[in-house]
């Protein structure tokens, strides 16, 4: 909220005042702003504060075996949650990508990340990544190569960005079957199939899991059926060209499937 003393109203800032002549005018001069008269605003007002102290949703996406199609599929619910204007981080959590995303200049990395997690320090992380109106991201640095990313650590960072963005999407790479815990600590977990091949040999046993069928040129597998051999919820499906850019289909479902149902608190392929 904001005063009209105070100078200009930052981005993202909510006009409020008592309803009358002088509130119109502040609203007048700043359009690119909600405005909130009072009493009549009240119970925006408390919607917009209750919504205000919920955290964000957490997704891991990842590929059953491979992971290239997964990347795509968290860029494309990145690029969803952007253009409806939330406040959204996407995070590399796959230290083995062979298409790794990389820190902006000046911005931590994973490195940094991981060690104000084990200090308990990480609660300052999301105001340095966080930008403009853009897709925060959580990259690698140069030189950062660990061997594994220890989950309590990661989850520690994913939770600490929940507290700030809306919607966090931790690209974690091939997942591991059988899948017996969330991945970085994920309400949700998008599980992209490609080939037949990728059939795991287990089914989910601790984790809620949605399933979604990139297609490629190659054979793809029933999505339907390999949902339900893994007890997953079915996600969908979409053409998925190899590339470092989700391709128009894979927009498409995760503008019009994913990102709705995770915004109504329910997996990406939840009913």
């Amino acid at each position: 909220m904001w005063a009209a003393e105070e100078p200009d109203p930052p981005a993202g800032a909510v006009l409020l005042g008592a309803d009358g002549p002088a509130a119109w005018a502040v609203a007048a001069r700043h359009p690119d702003h909600p405005h909130v008269t009072l009493p009549s605003g009240a119970a925006w007002l408390g919607a917009r504060l209750s919504a205000r102290t919920r955290r964000g949703v957490v997704v891991a996406v990842g590929g059953l075996g491979g992971a290239g199609g997964s990347q795509r599929a968290a860029l494309a619910l990145a690029y969803a949650a952007e253009a409806e204007g939330l406040p959204v981080v996407l995070v590399d959590a796959d230290p083995g990508s062979v298409q790794r995303w990389e820190a902006e200049p000046g911005v931590p990395g994973w490195e940094s990340a991981r060690r104000w997690a084990a200090d308990g320090s990480v609660a300052g992380l999301p105001e340095l990544l966080a930008s403009d109106g853009a897709i925060a991201r959580l990259g690698w640095a140069p030189g950062e190569d660990p061997d594994r990313m220890p989950p309590a650590e990661v989850a520690a960072v994913c939770g600490a960005l929940a507290s700030t963005f809306e919607l966090v999407i931790v690209a974690v790479g091939a997942l591991e079957w059988p899948l017996a815990a969330v991945p970085a600590g994920a309400a949700h977990v998008l599980a992209c199939a490609g080939e037949d091949g990728a059939w795991p040999p287990h089914r989910c046993t601790g984790a809620t899991v949605s399933l979604s069928v990139l297609r490629g040129r190659g054979r793809s597998p029933d999505g339907p059926a390999l949902a339900g051999w893994l007890g997953a919820a079915w996600a969908g499906s979409a053409a998925d060209p190899s590339g470092p850019e989700p391709g128009r289909a894979l927009r498409r479902l995760a503008r019009r499937l994913w990102l709705p149902r995770l915004l109504a608190g329910a997996g990406p392929g939840a009913p």
